[in-house]
């Protein structure tokens, strides 16, 4: 079926894309609490925390039964063929 078919190939976009995030946000994170001796690590968790919010807004349309493009992977991931158009 198109409908579960087009989510679920926009879940693992939205989930490799959050992977990429997550190993930028470590990086950032270690070099953070290096330089300012632990005390960044006070700030710098919430960095691994951002992507529930757009995961949560995505699942919420999702279940209202709306389609949705996701910035910068929907685009990216039509042109590749890994996803259709919306039907």
């Amino acid at each position: 079926r198109p409908y579960p078919r087009y989510h679920a190939l926009q879940a693992v976009g939205f989930t490799v894309a959050v992977f990429v995030f997550e190993f930028v946000a470590a990086i950032i994170y270690c070099v953070g609490s290096a330089v300012t001796l632990g005390i960044g690590a006070l700030c710098l968790w919430v960095l691994f925390l951002l992507p529930l919010l757009p995961a949560l807004y995505y699942a919420v349309l999702a279940y209202q039964g709306q389609y949705f493009a996701i910035p910068y992977v929907t685009p990216m991931m039509i042109k590749n063929g890994w996803l259709g158009p919306r039907t």
